[in-house]
C-alpha cells in the first residue's frame, strides 16, 4: 500500500501539516480486519497554566486509522468502462471509446461504441456524456447499480470532454502512468462492469458495476466529418490508486482502493 501512504502524506501536505511531524503506516493492523492505512502525529506543546503545578511541555499525539481495500463506490465517475472479462495490463495502451466494432473488445453488440449512460436511464444522450466526460458523473456510483450502454459514436462530445482534461494538466512535467498527481484531470475513474441483461443475442442492454478501475487519458482522435466523425480514447490503467470512499476487504480490486475513516 505504497500508494495510500503517498496520498496520506500529499493530504498532509494540502491541509498545512509536514510530513516530517507524522508517521503514516499501510498494512495489516490486529484491531481490523483487511488492510489499514494508519496517520500519527505527535508535537511538543508548551503549558500556560500548568506552569504553576511544575509542568512545563509535554508531548501530544494523535492517530487517525482508516480501513483500505477494494472500492466499493466512487464519485466523479467518467462515462466509458471496461468489462471485467477485459485485461488490463500496466504500462499496456488501450482504447476504451472505439471507433468500429473490431476495436471492440467491450461485448456491448452492435451501435455502441464504448460510451456509457451512468444514470441508468434513457435520455441526455451528448450533452450528459460530454458534460459527464469533463466533470465526471455528480451521483456516488456503487458496486451493484445498474448502468447502460450510450450509443452512436459522439466524436465532438468526445473531443470536448477529453481536450477539457488534457489541457487541464498543467503539471510539468507532464503527468504519466511513472508520475502522476493524484487530482490530475487526466486520472479518471471509470467503472468495471458484467454484462446484466440483453436486449437480443447481439446487443447489450444494461450491465451492473463490479468494481472500478484508474485509467490515465493519453489522447483522443477523431475520423471522418460532420455525421460520419468517429472518435476513440486512450490511456493507460493505474492500479493501486486510492479514493476516499467505501471499499471492503473482500471486494474485488481492479486497480481502486478505498479509503474511509474507522477510528
Amino acid at each position: 500500500l505504497e500508494a495510500a501512504e503517498h496520498v496520506a502524506g500529499h493530504y498532509i501536505q494540502r491541509n498545512g501539516g509536514d510530513p516530517s511531524d507524522f508517521s503514516v503506516y499501510a498494512g495489516t493492523d490486529s484491531d481490523y480486519p483487511g488492510k489499514v492505512v494508519r496517520v500519527t502525529a505527535n508535537s511538543e506543546v508548551d503549558f500556560f497554566f500548568a506552569r504553576v503545578l511544575g509542568f512545563t511541555k509535554a508531548d501530544v499525539g494523535a492517530r487517525a486509522v482508516a480501513t483500505a481495500g477494494g472500492a466499493t463506490s466512487a464519485n466523479h465517475v467518467v462515462p466509458i468502462g471496461i468489462n471485467k472479462e477485459q485485461e488490463r495490463i500496466p504500462g499496456k495502451e488501450y482504447t476504451l471509446k472505439f471507433n468500429a466494432p473490431p476495436d471492440d473488445k467491450s461485448g456491448l453488440g452492435a451501435g455502441n461504441f464504448g460510451a456509457l449512460d451512468l444514470d441508468g436511464n434513457n435520455g441526455g444522450g451528448a450533452n450528459d456524456y460530454r458534460e459527464r466526460l469533463k466533470h465526471g458523473y455528480k451521483q456516488v456510483l456503487k458496486v451493484g447499480d445498474i448502468i447502460i450502454p450510450e450509443s452512436g459514436n459522439m466524436a465532438g462530445p468526445t473531443e470536448q470532454g477529453v481536450s477539457h482534461r488534457l489541457n487541464g494538466c498543467s503539471h510539468f512535467p507532464r503527468c504519466t502512468i511513472h508520475h502522476y498527481e493524484e487530482d490530475c484531470p487526466r486520472v479518471v475513474v471509470i467503472p468495471v462492469y458484467e454484462i446484466y441483461e440483453m436486449q437480443n443475442k447481439n446487443k447489450v442492454k444494461s450491465m451492473k458495476i463490479v468494481g472500478f478501475a484508474a485509467f490515465l487519458l493519453k489522447d483522443y482522435s477523431e475520423e471522418g466529418k460532420g455525421n460520419n466523425s468517429k472518435a476513440t480514447i486512450k490511456g493507460y490503467f493505474l492500479h493501486d490508486y486510492v479514493i476516499p470512499g467505501d471499499s471492503d476487504p473482500a471486494q474485488t480490486n481492479y486497480g481502486v482502493y478505498g479509503v474511509n475513516l474507522i477510528e
